[in-house]
């Protein structure tokens, strides 16, 4: 479980999509799982039929490099948005409180 800062609920990164999904399966829980928000299941909705589109914005997830997390603004794993800098957020205050003790 993973803690949201900014929503204060708690976050089971499994629900963002496992590591052990493909890509469409990533997809089709994002688009189905009333854990997410209206606006991206809508947003999701309205690609549906774009398999290319699908696959770019789940065939990873967003990664945290030397620049810090950066990506394409929008519904995905391989996206920013308020799920995956929640995620973020939570695995940076966990590597950083590993230094403060």
């Amino acid at each position: 479980m993973w803690y949201n800062i900014t929503n204060s609920f708690l976050i089971d990164k499994n629900v963002l999509g496992g590591k052990n999904m493909n890509y469409m399966e990533r997809y089709n829980t994002w688009l189905n799982n009333e854990y997410f928000d209206e606006e991206t299941r809508k947003e999701l909705e309205s690609i549906k039929d774009n398999e290319e589109e699908i696959m770019d914005r789940f065939h990873k997830d967003l990664t945290f490099g030397t620049a810090g997390l950066r990506g394409i603004v929008g519904a995905g794993t391989n996206r920013m948005n308020k799920y995956t800098v929640s995620l973020a957020t939570q695995g940076y205050t966990r590597f950083g409180s590993n230094y403060s003790r």
